[in-house]
C-alpha cells in the first residue's frame, strides 16, 4: 500500500459524489483526473494498472461499498450538493497497492485548490452550439 499525492484538474466532478451503477450494482464514485507533468511522471512510476486517456486524463474511482471519497475545499469537507466546475485545480490522494491481478489503484480523497465555478446556462450553450455545428457540417 503506497498513498500517493498528485496535482491537476478535475472534469466530470458530479460522478464523485452519485454512484453511477451502470457497471456495478453496487455503485463506483468516479471523476476524469488530469494530472500535471509531473503527478503524471509519479502516477506512471507507481505502476498503477488504470490506463491514461488519449487526453492524458486517467478516471480516478472509489467503490461505494468503500464509501464516497473526502472532498475538502478551503479546510472544510465540501458540500456534495453544489457542483463543481471542469477545470478546476485539485489535489488527489490515490492508495496504489498490490493485488491478485497487479497494481490496484483505490481514490481516497481529493481538495479543492482553485475552484472553477460550474455555470449550467454556459454547458447548455456550448452544447447548442456544437449541436448547430454538427448539424451544419452534415448538411454540407
Amino acid at each position: 500500500m503506497a498513498l500517493i499525492s498528485l496535482t491537476g484538474n478535475a472534469n466530470w466532478f458530479k460522478g464523485l459524489f452519485e454512484a453511477d451503477t451502470k457497471f456495478d450494482e453496487d455503485g463506483i464514485h468516479s471523476f476524469e483526473f488530469i494530472p500535471d507533468n509531473e503527478s503524471l511522471e509519479a502516477f506512471k512510476e507507481s505502476g498503477s494498472r488504470i490506463k491514461i486517456q488519449d487526453n492524458g486524463g486517467i478516471r480516478l474511482r472509489r467503490k461505494a461499498l468503500d464509501g464516497t471519497p473526502e472532498v475538502l475545499f478551503e479546510g472544510a469537507p465540501w458540500d456534495p450538493s453544489k457542483m463543481v466546475g471542469n477545470g478546476s485545480a485539485v489535489t488527489v490522494v490515490i492508495d496504489v497497492y498490490d493485488s491478485r491481478m497487479g497494481k490496484g489503484t483505490r481514490l481516497e480523497g481529493v481538495r479543492i485548490d482553485e475552484l472553477e465555478e460550474f455555470d449550467e446556462s454556459e454547458m447548455k450553450a456550448k452544447a447548442m452550439e456544437s449541436t448547430k455545428a454538427d448539424a451544419m457540417a452534415l448538411l454540407r
